[in-house]
């Protein structure tokens, strides 16, 4: 007689890490859309005279210090911007999602932005006027709290209007 064993369900930290990994992928891949997309052809087209991306410090593989936003530049008059890029399958974003370093570094700066990509949507929200709901304890926001900022179609002038308000 032939016993059938079942399979073992894989531990859950697996299940996290697998999620984990997916979702640094797919924010990997919304920084590069931003810096492909939107920061390159600006600085093409003269409204930004350089952008950089900022990494957290590593340690070996291990990450030591947080680097503020993902994205700095400096526009052609000078001024300085910063932009946090978020991306999120979820009908929310947490603002939980964003560490203490990062909010202390676009508070830091005038021209700062929330790049935020959500239910497929495209955002570029300045950071102080964010939309943030309080939902029980926790503050977090929706593609349609944040539909005045959103970015249709790939309109450099519409994000070069945006970088400068």
């Amino acid at each position: 007689m032939t016993t059938l064993h079942k399979r073992p369900k894989p531990a859950p930290s697996f299940n996290r890490r697998a999620a984990g990994a997916a979702s640094k992928r797919a924010g990997e891949a919304w920084e590069q859309h931003v810096s492909s997309q939107w920061l390159e052809p600006l600085r093409e087209s003269g409204v930004l005279t350089c952008w950089h991306k900022l990494e957290p410090r590593k340690v070996g593989d291990r990450f030591v210090a947080d680097a503020g936003a993902d994205f700095v530049a400096c526009l052609s008059s000078g001024e300085y911007v910063a932009i946090e890029c978020k991306q999120t399958t979820k009908q929310r974003l947490s603002r939980a999602a964003l560490s203490a370093v990062q909010e202390a570094h676009l508070d830091a700066v005038l021209r700062s932005f929330l790049a935020l990509l959500i239910d497929g949507r495209r955002f570029l929200i300045p950071w102080r006027k964010v939309p943030w709901v309080t939902m029980r304890t926790k503050e977090s926001v929706t593609a349609e709290e944040c539909a005045a900022w959103e970015l249709r179609g790939g309109s450099l002038q519409v994000l070069a209007l945006r970088l400068r308000e």
